[in-house]
Order: C-alpha cells, then structure tokens, then sequence
C-alpha cells in the first residue's frame, strides 16, 4: 500500500512539470505543443501492466525500483487529462475576449 501512495505522488510531481512545461510552450509558441505529448502517446499504446513489469525487469526488485516503475507508466493518461482542461480553457469566452483586447495579463494567458 505504501508503494501506491508514494507512486501516485511521484505520478502527480511528474504530471505537474509536464503540465507546467507545456502551459509555457503553448504561451510561447502560440499553439499545441504536439510534440511534447508524443512521448505520452506512444506509452499509451502499451498496456500497463506490461509496461510497469517490463520497467521493473530493467531497473531490478526493490520498494524504490518498483515506485519508479508505477510512475513511469502510470503518468500520462493524468497529463492527458490536464492537456486537454488546458485546452478546453484556451477555448472559453473570457480568453478570447481578452486575445481580442489584447490585454493579455500572463495570469489569464493559457
């Protein structure tokens, strides 16, 4: 049990720099950073489970190795979810509305 609590913050630390990192070259680049979710796709593709083992046989047995494994395979489907809330609000009114003013306080821009 300790093992999944450790691995789900190790998840969550890893979706937040990610999440962070692509909020910054959306800003930057003024698009969809189609590239830095390539990597998450392509693990998307591999079941989990499999995965998770397969990360375990290269790094070896052990609490840590095996905390190191779950997060590495576990982390996208949540950085997938906050891509797309952080598009979803690029999208809404008050964005927009903004883009057009062109008033655009870094707070407000996504």
């Amino acid at each position: 049990m300790r093992a999944y609590v450790v691995s789900r913050r190790a998840q969550t630390a890893l979706v937040v720099f990610l999440s962070l990192t692509a909020v910054f070259a959306m800003v930057r680049l003024s698009g969809d950073p189609v590239l830095l979710f390539m990597p998450a796709d392509v693990q998307l593709s591999f079941p989990f489970i499999l995965l998770a083992m397969t990360i375990n046989a290269i790094v070896g047995l052990g609490l840590r190795n095996i905390i190191l494994s779950l997060s590495a395979a576990g982390w996208v489907v949540y950085a997938r979810v906050v891509r797309g809330e952080v598009l979803s609000v690029k999208q809404r009114d008050y964005v927009q509305a903004a883009a057009l003013r062109d008033t655009m306080d870094p707070k407000l821009r996504v």
